[in-house]
């Protein structure tokens, strides 16, 4: 199987449409699949926007990743923001440990599945 830009519809079922690794606290992109870019738009904040728009809305995210590379915040958690998704981006946001505190993380890996437009 060969993949290039053009993904639409030629992927099976299973595999993943778009991923991301992304480090915030440079920022920039360690590697990705139909992201055109990521826009770091405050601290812990980020929209990523896709190559291949989504049929709708209804993709699924799955995200996580680490704050220092050593995995020491304890309860990091990474996580949609409270904002409807478009078929063309994602806004994301990443807290520190238990408290909740913003913060960039080194490592945001987000993995996106769901029909492509």
């Amino acid at each position: 199987m060969t993949i290039n830009a053009d993904i639409s519809a030629t992927l099976p079922e299973s595999l993943a449409r778009a991923w991301l690794k992304y480090n915030q606290a440079t920022p920039g992109v360690d590697n990705s699949l139909n992201v055109s870019s990521v826009a770091d738009t405050a601290t812990a904040r980020y929209i990523i926007s896709f190559t291949n728009n989504w049929g709708n809305i209804n993709y699924i995210s799955v995200t996580g990743g680490s704050y220092d590379g050593n995995d020491t915040a304890g309860g990091s958690a990474l996580g949609h923001r409270h904002k409807t998704p478009t078929t063309s981006s994602l806004e994301l946001s990443s807290n520190y440990g238990q408290t909740g505190a913003a913060a960039d993380w080194v490592s945001n890996e987000t993995n996106h599945n769901g029909d492509l437009a």
